[in-house]
């Protein structure tokens, strides 16, 4: 199973000049504590969405969601045809 990160950046790419916790799709939950959520990869009360902000960026960097687009967790929980899918236009593909 391919980590969180990992798969983000298969779909949109990697930003190197930023970091996930610059970016608009990051932000912070408060549940008793803290939990921080990408817009883009899912936002759920599950640890299985939990976020990193230390890591690289994704593509999507401060490119928020449409209203009608899919969560990254969502479509992952479908099948890798749906993944293949969302990649951006021109990206190329290892599947």
């Amino acid at each position: 199973m391919k980590k969180k990160h990992d798969l983000m950046y298969e779909l949109f790419g990697r930003d190197e000049a930023h970091i996930c916790r610059e970016c608009c799709n990051f932000g912070k939950i408060e549940r008793g504590r803290n939990y921080s959520k990408c817009r883009i990869y899912g936002v759920s009360c599950s640890t299985a969405t939990d976020w990193s902000g230390k890591k690289a960026a994704c593509g999507r960097f401060n490119d928020p969601p449409a209203a009608d687009e899919p969560a990254v967790i969502d479509i992952k929980k479908r099948s890798k045809k749906e993944i293949i899918q969302i990649q951006c236009e021109g990206q190329m593909s290892l599947f």
